[in-house]
């Protein structure tokens, strides 16, 4: 089951995609509230739907 970080991050990725540095910034925020599992799937989640984001955000 997905949690409601998992579901809010989503929707904030898509509203800021339109610039990569606030997608970047906003994905980084969003990995921190997540646990293994759903940080995973969000990565995977945000390159299928925005392609490669350049350098690496997980920490």
């Amino acid at each position: 089951m997905e949690s409601s970080f998992y579901k809010f991050y989503k929707e904030v990725l898509l509203k800021v995609s339109f610039s990569q540095q606030l997608l970047r910034k906003e994905l980084k925020k969003g990995l921190q509230y997540l646990n293994k599992e759903e940080k995973s799937k969000l990565l995977r989640w945000t390159k299928k739907t925005f392609g490669t984001l350049g350098r690496r955000t997980e920490s």
